[in-house]
Protein backbone atom coordinates (compact mmCIF):
# COMPACT_ATOMS: atom_id res chain seq x y z
CA UNK A 1 0.00 0.00 0.00
CA UNK A 2 1.18 3.38 -0.99
CA UNK A 3 2.68 5.54 1.88
CA UNK A 4 4.87 7.81 2.85
CA UNK A 5 8.49 7.62 3.61
CA UNK A 6 11.46 9.67 4.70
CA UNK A 7 14.80 9.81 6.40
CA UNK A 8 16.14 12.70 8.42
CA UNK A 9 19.60 13.84 9.18
CA UNK A 10 19.22 14.94 12.50
CA UNK A 11 21.27 16.97 14.77
CA UNK A 12 21.45 16.54 18.56
CA UNK A 13 22.72 18.50 21.54
CA UNK A 14 22.72 17.30 25.60
CA UNK A 15 20.53 20.50 26.85
CA UNK A 16 19.33 20.17 30.16
CA UNK A 17 19.41 16.97 31.07
CA UNK A 18 17.77 15.57 27.95
CA UNK A 19 18.88 14.90 24.26
CA UNK A 20 17.30 17.68 21.61
CA UNK A 21 17.55 17.53 18.33
CA UNK A 22 18.48 20.92 16.92
CA UNK A 23 18.55 20.81 13.33
CA UNK A 24 16.51 18.30 10.56
CA UNK A 25 16.85 17.52 7.19
CA UNK A 26 14.06 15.69 5.81
CA UNK A 27 13.91 14.18 2.93
CA UNK A 28 10.59 12.87 1.95
CA UNK A 29 9.89 10.07 -0.09
CA UNK A 30 5.93 10.95 -1.31
CA UNK A 31 3.80 8.00 -1.90
CA UNK A 32 6.54 5.57 -3.33
CA UNK A 33 6.19 1.95 -2.27
CA UNK A 34 8.31 -0.19 -0.27
CA UNK A 35 11.18 0.98 2.06
CA UNK A 36 12.21 4.49 1.94
CA UNK A 37 15.64 5.35 0.65
CA UNK A 38 17.40 8.19 -1.18
CA UNK A 39 17.80 5.60 -4.15
CA UNK A 40 13.98 5.24 -4.65
CA UNK A 41 13.75 9.11 -4.32
CA UNK A 42 16.02 9.87 -7.36
CA UNK A 43 14.36 6.70 -8.95
CA UNK A 44 11.02 8.57 -8.20
CA UNK A 45 12.13 11.65 -9.77
CA UNK A 46 13.29 9.93 -12.76
CA UNK A 47 10.67 8.37 -13.86
CA UNK A 48 7.47 10.91 -12.89
CA UNK A 49 9.05 14.11 -13.36
CA UNK A 50 10.50 15.90 -16.71
CA UNK A 51 12.55 17.69 -14.49
CA UNK A 52 14.07 15.43 -11.85
CA UNK A 53 16.68 18.16 -10.58
CA UNK A 54 13.36 19.66 -9.30
CA UNK A 55 11.42 17.03 -7.86
CA UNK A 56 14.35 16.21 -5.78
CA UNK A 57 14.70 19.69 -4.39
CA UNK A 58 11.00 19.28 -3.03
CA UNK A 59 12.29 17.00 -0.71
CA UNK A 60 14.91 18.76 0.60
CA UNK A 61 14.21 20.91 4.03
CA UNK A 62 15.94 22.46 6.89
CA UNK A 63 14.34 23.02 10.33
CA UNK A 64 15.40 24.14 14.01
CA UNK A 65 12.97 23.67 16.29
CA UNK A 66 12.43 25.49 18.95
CA UNK A 67 15.04 25.12 22.51
CA UNK A 68 12.78 23.05 25.34
CA UNK A 69 11.88 25.05 28.58
CA UNK A 70 15.09 25.02 30.57
CA UNK A 71 15.93 24.15 34.45
CA UNK A 72 17.95 26.81 36.34
CA UNK A 73 20.26 26.10 39.50
CA UNK A 74 20.28 30.10 39.42
CA UNK A 75 18.63 32.77 37.50
CA UNK A 76 20.40 36.38 36.86
CA UNK A 77 17.97 38.76 36.93
CA UNK A 78 19.03 42.59 36.53
CA UNK A 79 19.20 44.96 33.78
CA UNK A 80 21.82 46.76 32.05
CA UNK A 81 25.45 44.55 31.83
CA UNK A 82 25.85 41.46 33.65
CA UNK A 83 29.27 41.92 35.13
CA UNK A 84 31.72 39.54 36.07
CA UNK A 85 31.40 41.08 39.96
CA UNK A 86 27.51 40.38 39.93
CA UNK A 87 28.29 37.09 38.35
CA UNK A 88 31.25 36.59 41.24
CA UNK A 89 28.99 38.00 43.89
CA UNK A 90 25.79 35.35 43.06
CA UNK A 91 26.74 32.08 41.45
CA UNK A 92 27.82 30.02 44.48
CA UNK A 93 27.62 26.44 43.48
CA UNK A 94 25.30 26.84 40.54
CA UNK A 95 25.73 24.65 37.62
CA UNK A 96 22.58 25.19 35.21
CA UNK A 97 22.23 29.19 34.85
CA UNK A 98 19.51 31.02 33.11
CA UNK A 99 20.05 35.05 32.28
CA UNK A 100 16.76 37.35 32.13
CA UNK A 101 16.41 41.19 31.79
CA UNK A 102 20.02 42.38 30.95
CA UNK A 103 20.90 43.86 27.84
CA UNK A 104 24.43 42.20 27.56
CA UNK A 105 26.44 39.55 29.04
CA UNK A 106 29.62 41.84 30.01
CA UNK A 107 33.61 41.13 28.74
CA UNK A 108 34.55 37.80 30.54
CA UNK A 109 31.83 37.32 33.35
CA UNK A 110 31.89 34.05 33.43
CA UNK A 111 35.25 32.88 32.81
CA UNK A 112 36.89 30.03 34.11
CA UNK A 113 33.58 28.86 35.87
CA UNK A 114 34.23 25.44 35.21
CA UNK A 115 31.29 24.44 37.16
CA UNK A 116 28.69 25.58 34.33
CA UNK A 117 27.03 22.83 32.50
CA UNK A 118 24.40 24.99 30.73
CA UNK A 119 23.24 28.44 29.53
CA UNK A 120 20.08 30.02 28.62
CA UNK A 121 19.78 32.78 27.47
CA UNK A 122 16.47 34.63 27.54
CA UNK A 123 15.36 37.54 24.98
CA UNK A 124 16.52 40.36 26.74
CA UNK A 125 20.00 40.25 26.00
CA UNK A 126 21.44 41.74 22.74
CA UNK A 127 25.18 41.37 23.28
CA UNK A 128 27.49 38.36 24.38
CA UNK A 129 30.91 40.26 25.26
CA UNK A 130 34.58 39.72 24.60
CA UNK A 131 35.69 36.27 26.43
CA UNK A 132 32.21 36.21 28.11
CA UNK A 133 32.40 32.08 28.60
CA UNK A 134 36.01 31.53 27.81
CA UNK A 135 37.41 28.13 29.24
CA UNK A 136 33.86 27.23 31.01
CA UNK A 137 35.28 23.82 30.22
CA UNK A 138 31.97 21.77 31.88
CA UNK A 139 29.60 23.97 29.63
CA UNK A 140 27.68 21.64 27.21
CA UNK A 141 25.14 23.29 26.10
CA UNK A 142 24.00 27.23 25.55
CA UNK A 143 20.54 28.89 23.98
CA UNK A 144 21.58 31.69 22.19
CA UNK A 145 17.86 33.84 21.63
CA UNK A 146 16.83 35.12 18.79
CA UNK A 147 17.35 39.07 20.67
CA UNK A 148 21.45 38.26 20.48
CA UNK A 149 22.99 40.63 17.28
CA UNK A 150 26.56 40.37 18.36
CA UNK A 151 28.90 37.73 19.85
CA UNK A 152 32.54 38.65 21.11
CA UNK A 153 36.34 37.86 20.31
CA UNK A 154 36.88 34.75 22.30
CA UNK A 155 33.23 34.30 23.65
CA UNK A 156 33.04 30.76 23.95
CA UNK A 157 36.82 29.61 23.30
CA UNK A 158 37.73 26.71 25.01
CA UNK A 159 34.59 25.72 25.73
CA UNK A 160 35.78 22.17 25.61
CA UNK A 161 32.46 20.23 26.66
CA UNK A 162 30.39 22.05 23.97
CA UNK A 163 28.87 19.58 21.96
CA UNK A 164 26.70 21.72 19.60
CA UNK A 165 25.31 25.31 18.72
CA UNK A 166 22.72 26.85 17.13
CA UNK A 167 23.64 31.05 15.72
CA UNK A 168 19.95 32.57 15.35
CA UNK A 169 19.65 34.69 12.39
CA UNK A 170 19.49 38.15 14.24
CA UNK A 171 23.61 38.08 14.99
CA UNK A 172 25.20 39.97 12.99
CA UNK A 173 28.88 40.23 14.04
CA UNK A 174 30.52 37.90 15.59
CA UNK A 175 34.28 37.80 17.15
CA UNK A 176 37.37 35.76 15.53
CA UNK A 177 38.07 32.88 17.70
CA UNK A 178 34.59 32.92 19.16
CA UNK A 179 34.03 28.92 18.94
CA UNK A 180 37.79 28.02 18.86
CA UNK A 181 39.32 25.30 21.37
CA UNK A 182 35.98 23.72 21.23
CA UNK A 183 37.18 20.04 21.24
CA UNK A 184 33.73 18.40 21.28
CA UNK A 185 32.01 20.91 18.73
CA UNK A 186 30.22 18.24 16.59
CA UNK A 187 27.37 19.94 15.46
CA UNK A 188 27.13 23.78 13.96
CA UNK A 189 23.99 25.27 12.89
CA UNK A 190 24.30 28.43 11.50
CA UNK A 191 21.21 30.62 10.13
CA UNK A 192 23.41 33.74 10.13
CA UNK A 193 25.65 34.71 7.82
CA UNK A 194 29.41 34.72 9.05
CA UNK A 195 32.03 36.62 6.75
CA UNK A 196 35.02 35.07 8.28
CA UNK A 197 33.87 31.57 9.59
CA UNK A 198 37.19 30.18 8.90
CA UNK A 199 38.79 33.01 11.63
CA UNK A 200 34.95 32.22 14.35
CA UNK A 201 36.00 28.36 14.50
CA UNK A 202 39.23 28.83 13.97
CA UNK A 203 40.95 25.40 14.22
CA UNK A 204 38.07 23.33 15.03
CA UNK A 205 38.44 20.02 13.40
CA UNK A 206 36.62 17.80 15.84
CA UNK A 207 36.24 14.43 14.35
CA UNK A 208 32.85 13.94 12.64
CA UNK A 209 32.18 17.35 12.17
CA UNK A 210 28.36 18.35 10.61
CA UNK A 211 28.19 22.05 9.81
CA UNK A 212 24.71 23.51 8.19
CA UNK A 213 24.07 26.53 6.63
CA UNK A 214 20.82 27.92 6.67
CA UNK A 215 20.55 31.43 6.15
CA UNK A 216 20.23 33.42 2.88
CA UNK A 217 23.17 34.04 0.60
CA UNK A 218 27.10 32.95 0.25
CA UNK A 219 29.17 29.99 1.49
CA UNK A 220 31.73 32.62 2.00
CA UNK A 221 35.16 32.01 0.17
CA UNK A 222 37.34 29.05 2.33
CA UNK A 223 34.74 29.20 5.23
CA UNK A 224 35.70 24.94 5.77
CA UNK A 225 38.83 24.94 3.84
CA UNK A 226 41.37 22.36 5.63
CA UNK A 227 38.58 20.99 7.91
CA UNK A 228 39.89 17.54 7.28
CA UNK A 229 37.34 15.87 9.76
CA UNK A 230 34.09 17.43 8.50
CA UNK A 231 32.18 14.74 7.72
CA UNK A 232 28.74 16.38 6.76
CA UNK A 233 27.24 19.71 5.13
CA UNK A 234 23.47 20.48 5.25
CA UNK A 235 23.13 23.64 2.68
CA UNK A 236 19.52 24.91 3.41
CA UNK A 237 17.35 26.13 -0.32
CA UNK A 238 18.29 29.46 0.59
CA UNK A 239 22.15 29.28 0.17
CA UNK A 240 22.77 30.81 -3.46
CA UNK A 241 25.99 30.91 -4.28
CA UNK A 242 29.63 28.73 -2.79
CA UNK A 243 32.58 30.61 -2.44
CA UNK A 244 36.62 29.77 -3.70
CA UNK A 245 38.34 26.94 -2.08
CA UNK A 246 34.74 27.15 0.62
CA UNK A 247 34.82 23.38 1.27
CA UNK A 248 38.77 22.75 -0.22
CA UNK A 249 40.52 19.67 1.51
CA UNK A 250 37.94 18.36 3.56
CA UNK A 251 38.66 14.96 3.25
CA UNK A 252 36.10 13.23 4.59
CA UNK A 253 33.33 15.15 3.28
CA UNK A 254 32.40 12.62 0.90
CA UNK A 255 29.18 13.58 -0.39
CA UNK A 256 26.45 16.81 -1.18
CA UNK A 257 23.29 17.93 -2.04
CA UNK A 258 23.23 21.34 -3.88
CA UNK A 259 19.79 22.63 -3.57
CA UNK A 260 18.27 24.43 -6.02
CA UNK A 261 18.95 28.34 -4.87
CA UNK A 262 22.60 27.47 -5.32
CA UNK A 263 23.23 29.34 -8.98
CA UNK A 264 27.21 29.43 -9.08
CA UNK A 265 29.72 27.62 -7.10
CA UNK A 266 33.42 28.71 -7.33
CA UNK A 267 35.54 26.29 -9.60
CA UNK A 268 37.95 25.58 -6.90
CA UNK A 269 35.05 24.96 -4.12
CA UNK A 270 35.98 21.12 -3.71
CA UNK A 271 39.24 20.89 -4.56
CA UNK A 272 40.86 18.48 -2.64
CA UNK A 273 38.40 17.51 -0.83
CA UNK A 274 36.84 13.72 -0.74
CA UNK A 275 33.94 14.38 -2.25
CA UNK A 276 32.68 11.29 -4.59
CA UNK A 277 28.94 12.17 -4.97
CA UNK A 278 27.35 14.93 -5.89
CA UNK A 279 23.06 15.33 -6.11
CA UNK A 280 21.98 18.19 -8.02
CA UNK A 281 18.32 19.82 -6.97
CA UNK A 282 18.94 22.35 -9.39
CA UNK A 283 18.40 23.22 -13.21
CA UNK A 284 20.08 26.40 -12.88
CA UNK A 285 23.67 25.61 -12.83
CA UNK A 286 23.44 23.88 -16.22
CA UNK A 287 24.59 20.57 -15.12
CA UNK A 288 21.79 18.40 -15.41
CA UNK A 289 23.67 14.69 -15.87
CA UNK A 290 26.96 14.16 -16.45
CA UNK A 291 28.94 11.75 -16.67
CA UNK A 292 30.56 10.10 -14.05
CA UNK A 293 34.76 10.98 -13.29
CA UNK A 294 33.72 14.68 -14.63
CA UNK A 295 35.10 17.36 -12.99
CA UNK A 296 32.65 18.94 -10.71
CA UNK A 297 34.30 22.51 -9.51
CA UNK A 298 37.85 21.42 -8.84
CA UNK A 299 36.81 17.92 -7.91
CA UNK A 300 36.51 14.80 -9.61
CA UNK A 301 33.41 12.81 -8.32
CA UNK A 302 32.78 9.35 -8.98
CA UNK A 303 28.77 9.63 -9.16
CA UNK A 304 26.54 12.87 -10.08
CA UNK A 305 22.80 12.48 -9.40
CA UNK A 306 20.46 12.28 -10.99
Amino acid sequence: MPGLYSFNLGLNQKRFGGNNQIANVSINLGSTKGRGSSTRMFNYCKQRSANPSECINQFINVSVPAPPTPTCDYTFSGTGVLTQAIVNANIGTAQAICIQGYTSIGNSAFENKTQITSVNILNSVTSIGDNAFESCTGLTSVTIPSSVTSIGINAFTVCTGLTSIIIPSSVTSIGNYAFSSCTSLTNIVTNAFISDFGEVFFGLNNVGLSITFNYVGVIPDGACNGRTNLANVILGNVITSIGSSAFTNCSSLTSIIIPSSVTSIDSLAFQDSGLTTVTIANGQLGITSPSPSQSFFGKTVVTILP
